[in-house]
């Protein structure tokens, strides 16, 4: 998976976040960019407690990045990862949902 489908002005910060995480995590794994309308469905109802209504995801919009470093997500390292993220992206990332790296909180008003 790449950041090729993310929106152009969101992609920037991804990819410096997984490059941050090469140089001092061992790496990390994208597992979710953009998803559509469908999938967001199937997720939302599959996996409700951390999954935004279709129509209401920053996925869908290209603007969410879901990815683990090769510690593991629930691991210090994908902590730090989220910290830094909030400092010098958005400040957005939460330990509530570790994979999940966005340019905004929550969900999207339908």
């Amino acid at each position: 998976m790449t950041t090729s489908e993310l929106d152009p002005q969101f992609r920037p910060y991804v990819d410096w976040i997984l490059a941050v995480a090469r140089a001092y995590l061992g790496g990390a794994t994208l597992t979710s960019t953009r998803r559509g309308f469908f999938h967001q469905a199937r997720l939302y109802f599959t996996q409700a407690s951390q999954v935004c209504a279709p129509g209401t995801s920053t996925h869908e919009l290209g603007l969410a990045a879901d990815l683990v470093v090769s510690a593991g997500s629930n691991s210090p390292h994908q902590a730090w990862l989220g910290a830094v993220w909030n400092r010098y992206c958005f400040n957005t990332w939460s330990p509530n949902d570790p994979v999940h790296f966005t340019s905004r909180r929550g969900c999207l008003k339908p």
